[in-house]
């Protein structure tokens, strides 16, 4: 049976071990970052720097999670989205995440597949791509002719809907259906579930920092090797750096909140104003807390307005942002510039069937999972025994 090495940290990266493992590895070396193996805390909050959520009782990752000992609990999503209007004046609609836009039931049949953001959204008719262009700029501050397609998903516009399609299914999150669910006790819970796992079936993960991307895909041939941190070193081992886009410079700032809305709860500005795309308010501990996404650095005062802003139109009565615990820097890896797609494609047909890339394309923790799953299936069929004498 060939060695499996994993290269990711967090969750993906150890799930991705658990899931080798089931499929009948025995030889799995998990290279994670120090930090990796719990989440951030202030005052004993769990502080979370996005918006992760998994998905029903079906939803594969957790079902291998929760055969691992973890355990979790399923709710109705509540969520919202801020939309831009012909009017000029945002409007509110409760109950879906996505963006909202008035004509978009009346896209153009898609004759070919998309190649960059821009060909994505050119199927709208113009008072819908209009808007839309305007979100993706505000959000990557880039030319939306060098990014990927994949980046609508990243962005949330492929899940756009009419008015009166809004609520008919899904909750407006890419990868995710009305039912969702979350780890019991929180994720600092889960990932010592998962520590103790990775333990019992005897998964190596070596102290320091993570290998080089040179050294890394210089490996035995039998070996196989799925990438799930960031594609960027990956690039760099290739010579060329990925393009920076405004997602790279996204941060989240965390902060103690009161709203008479319960937790948890999620809404996404697709308005293109100010700094705030998204705001996910969780419980900690008792104490409810916001996760406020933001496409750049701002000043605190601007944040805290806006994010107030953007929540109360969800509440009946004005939210009240607190403390700020904490500001925080996400991975924002799946947003690909055209270049650097292209390039990690050539990447992966040169080294072969046994590279498994992180699917770094795909905004849920879900989706991703189940394409490492299916490449790393394949990879391991093609490596065994049988299969090398068939061929």
């Amino acid at each position: 049976m060939s060695k499996v090495r994993i290269v990711g940290s967090g969750l993906l990266g150890a799930a991705a071990a658990l899931e080798a493992h089931r499929l009948g590895a025995r030889d799995i070396t998990l290279h994670a970052r120090n930090d990796a193996s719990s989440p951030l805390r202030a005052d004993g909050l769990e502080l979370r720097p996005d918006c992760t959520l998994f998905g029903d009782p079906a939803d594969p990752l957790r079902r291998l999670l929760e055969w691992h000992g973890a355990t979790f609990e399923s709710f109705e999503l509540d969520c919202g989205s801020l939309n831009p209007t012909l009017r000029g004046e945002p409007t509110a609609i409760d109950g879906y995440a996505g963006p909202v836009i008035e004509g978009a039931a009346e896209a153009s049949p898609v004759t070919s597949t998309p190649i960059t953001l821009r060909d994505a959204l050119r199927v709208h008719p113009t008072e819908v791509e209009g808007p839309l262009s305007r979100y993706c700029q505000w959000r990557l501050q880039a030319w939306l002719d060098q990014v990927h397609a994949s980046a609508a998903e990243v962005l949330g516009v492929s899940e756009l809907r009419s008015p009166a399609d809004a609520l008919a299914n899904g909750c407006g999150l890419a990868g995710l259906g009305r039912t969702v669910s979350l780890p019991r006790g929180g994720f600092c819970n889960l990932r010592s579930a998962m520590r103790k796992a990775l333990e019992n079936i005897g998964v190596d993960i070596p102290q320091g920092p993570l290998p080089s991307a040179r050294a890394t895909m210089e490996r035995n041939h039998r070996e196989i090797l799925v990438w799930v941190d960031d594609p960027a070193p990956l690039l760099a081992a290739q010579g060329m750096r990925r393009a920076a886009t405004g997602a790279d410079r996204a941060l989240s700032h965390v902060f103690k909140v009161r709203l008479t809305r319960t937790a948890p709860f999620v809404v996404q500005d697709f308005t293109a104003a100010g700094v705030v795309f998204r705001v996910s308010v969780y419980e900690s501990r008792g104490e409810t807390l916001a996760c406020v996404e933001c496409v750049g650095p701002a000043p605190e005062g601007v944040v805290r307005c806006q994010a107030q802003k953007l929540l109360s139109a969800f509440t009946d009565e004005p939210a009240r942002i607190g403390q700020r615990l904490a500001t925080l820097t996400p991975s924002r890896s799946g947003v690909m510039t055209l270049e650097a797609w292209r390039a990690l494609q050539a990447m992966e047909r040169r080294v072969g069937g046994g590279f498994v890339s992180g699917a770094w394309e795909h905004p849920s923790i879900g989706a991703r999972f189940t394409e490492i799953g299916a490449g790393l299936a394949a990879a391991m069929q093609s490596a065994s025994p049988l299969s090398a004498s068939a061929a």
